[in-house]
């Protein structure tokens, strides 16, 4: 699908506005029940631009050559360099070849894989008390995921599963040392909620080259065998902005951070696109709150670090519109501080709730089901460590709860 950006003046760089466009939503494929040869090549093209063989200008082997070194189809190697260039690794110049780009290297050498230690030997104490798992989340800070962590340690206690839990704040480092540490433990497998990046996580991309047993929730990784357990969000979030425009809205914002690169939070912007493309008369835009950061420490809702006085002066620039999606219960509340503070009106939809939901501002918001999606997640893990094969993603039903009797 796509959605063309008008360009703004640099008073206005944190907000996209999206254009109408007739044009389809892209097919999204599925992995199914292995781990494909495009993984392969994508992971060594990888490790490539990390250690230096293929530096920052310089052209990566053609579609052709790929094909010919490994031994497979012009598509399978053709998949792997569109991935690279999805991820923002390189840049694909039709009639040229695919080049590395200067940030790809900035960002392999940050986020380098550690070593992922052999757990042959028995060592560790809670290795004798039977299975263990890893849950890696990336905040405990609300109640979506405090939620989700209920579940899984109940559904872990009932099946006399050993519970280790990481907390990585949003950080790769933190969550490499995460995996580091769990499997180091003995973690038979992991549960991961991926902290929020534009790009893959090389640590987990290897650990689905190696089969070792993984499930996302929330957060899906495309293009690589690994099952995600998480809520339909984008036919969540279009149904969200139907409901604005039901009440009359024409002018839509989608509220977020700057955290796009996710798929959950892409999921939902592209049925936020996809729902104001129904109707000729409705506008949106994209509104990013200014240097966010949603887990500054141990802080409850309401206290991530941002820009307070950028969003609010964003919000008195674009005061015409008058419908609001956010995407997620942290962003509604401030964005309610914000609309109280500077007087700007309109109508609040959400996804998750929290206790102070019930405000005149918020009309409905989707509260996703995180105790069935925690059972899910520890069932599936515990079937691929028995040795199942399981690679597709699961689609959790939701609910859309409506507030102040609309």
């Amino acid at each position: 699908m796509e959605a063309a950006e008008e360009k703004e003046d640099s008073k206005k760089n944190n907000v996209k506005q999206t254009k109408r466009k007739t044009d389809k939503r892209k097919d999204k494929s599925m992995a199914s029940g292995k781990a494909f040869m495009y993984e392969t090549i994508y992971n060594d093209l990888l490790e490539g631009i990390r250690n230096g063989t293929y530096p920052a200008g310089s052209r990566l082997p053609s579609e052709k050559e790929l094909a010919g070194q490994y031994g497979v189809s012009r598509i399978t190697s053709k998949k792997a360099l569109e991935l690279l260039a999805e991820r923002g690794m390189i840049s694909r110049m039709p009639g040229r070849g695919s080049f590395v780009l200067e940030t790809a290297v900035k960002q392999t050498a940050r986020y380098s894989t550690p070593q992922i230690p052999e757990t042959n030997g028995q060592t560790q104490e809670i290795r004798q008390t039977g299975r263990t798992i890893g849950v890696i989340l990336d905040s405990f800070d609300s109640d979506y995921v405090a939620n989700y962590l209920r579940s899984m340690e109940r559904e872990c206690s009932r099946r006399g599963i050993n519970m280790l839990l990481k907390c990585t704040y949003g950080s790769i480092e933190a969550e490499n040392q995460a995996i580091k540490s769990c499997i180091e433990i003995g973690a038979q497998g992991l549960i991961i909620m991926c902290a929020q990046n534009e790009t893959y996580n090389t640590t987990i991309v290897k650990l689905a080259l190696d089969k070792f047993p993984v499930v996302l929730i929330d957060r899906k990784m495309q293009g690589l065998s690994i099952p995600c357990i998480a809520t339909d969000n984008h036919r969540a979030s279009r149904e969200l902005t139907e409901m604005l425009i039901e009440r009359g809205h024409k002018q839509l914002v989608f509220v977020t951070h700057a955290s796009m690169g996710t798929s959950s939070i892409k999921d939902r912007y592209e049925g936020f696109v996809e729902g104001i493309m129904e109707d000729a008369g409705i506008n949106g835009c994209v509104l990013e709150i200014p240097d966010y950061n949603p887990t500054p420490g141990n802080s409850p809702i309401g206290e991530a670090s941002y820009d307070e006085e950028g969003f609010k002066k964003l919000l008195l620039e674009h005061k015409e519109y008058t419908g609001y999606l956010c995407i997620e219960a942290k962003l509604c509340y401030l964005l309610r501080k914000a609309m109280k503070e500077t007087g700007v009106t309109g109508e609040i939809v959400s996804f998750d709730g929290t206790g102070d939901m019930e405000h005149e501002k918020v009309i409905a918001y989707v509260r996703q089901d995180e105790r069935a999606m925690g059972v899910m997640a520890v069932d599936i893990l515990e079937k691929i460590v028995r040795g199942e094969s399981i690679s597709e993603d699961i689609c959790v039903p939701y609910r859309v709860i409506k507030l102040n009797d609309i």
